[in-house]
């Protein structure tokens, strides 16, 4: 009666490991008749990409009786998935044999949300809300250990940034920046890795992308630009932009000081232009 009534979700396995009871409280948050979850039907409320996981760190944590914890998706009577941490324990019979485990769930997806938010706070640049350069190094070394070649990496750089602090304070530089983050943040996927990774100095990474994919991607950033220089005609923004292509396996730190110094010379062959056409 303690254990139906308990306001925790709680199971309990025979002594095959197969689920053999499980409370009011749990048939009550999954929706479901006890006979539906008894023996391996359970798992059918684990998240699928969860599945595989949760059953391996079941059997071996039954295999050598001893307690498990572990955090999962599990679908709730309304079809949503709520991240629950599973904490089971071997229980002895009155002769001190082995009888089965017995566990509890708790919800724990308030939690996860948190703690989810915290990570991606520090990962995330201040002021513009694009990645930072922390973040970016982290994805450049994870990326360089897989095999997502071709690989390109694209710099982008803000011109006239210090002239604009310096001739209309640093609250309007600010604004070019914020305006450089948006233009990218319209031309490239969410899933793209767009990072600031310095005071007037944006990267992206691009797995999978060859030096032709590269050259339309440039165009779009252009063409994006463009557009959105249409409702700044008094202050338009100028980037200077460079990329640079690994197709094979390279230590990715080459490719971005290659991509730095295209973009270099493309921000020194504006200037050039500049100054012939005003003299």
């Amino acid at each position: 009666t303690i254990l139906e009534e308990f306001p925790t979700l709680i199971w309990r396995s025979d002594l095959d490991g197969r689920r053999d009871y499980f409370n009011k409280t749990w048939l009550g948050f999954t929706g479901r008749s006890l006979q539906e979850e008894l023996g391996e039907n359970w798992i059918t409320g684990v998240h699928p990409d969860d599945v595989a996981f949760v059953q391996r760190d079941y059997k071996n944590a039954f295999l050598a009786r001893r307690p498990f914890a572990t955090e999962f998706r599990l679908r709730r009577y309304d079809g949503v998935y709520r991240w629950v941490i599973d904490s089971g324990r071997p229980f002895f019979d009155l002769e001190g044999k082995f009888a089965g485990f017995i566990g509890t769930c708790l919800d724990i997806t308030e939690k996860k949300v948190i703690e989810e938010q915290l990570r991606d706070m520090s990962h995330r640049d201040g002021m513009t809300q694009l990645f930072n350069r922390s973040f970016f190094d982290e994805e450049m070394s994870r990326i360089e250990k897989g095999r997502h070649y071709p690989m390109t990496i694209l710099m982008v750089d803000v011109d006239e940034l210090k002239k604009t602090n310096d001739t209309y304070g640093h609250a309007e530089g600010d604004k070019l920046l914020l305006r450089a983050a948006e233009v990218l943040r319209i031309t490239f996927r969410e899933e793209d890795v767009v990072a600031r990774i310095g005071g007037d100095e944006f990267a992206v990474l691009l797995p999978g992308v060859d030096s032709y994919g590269a050259q339309i991607i440039v165009n779009r950033l252009r063409k994006s630009l463009e557009e959105h220089n249409q409702s700044y005609r008094d202050r338009p923004l100028r980037l200077s932009i460079g990329t640079a292509t690994a197709s094979s396996k390279m230590p990715l730190s080459r490719v971005l000081k290659e991509a730095d110094e295209q973009m270099y010379q493309d921000k020194m062959s504006k200037a050039s232009s500049l100054s012939r056409n005003s003299s």
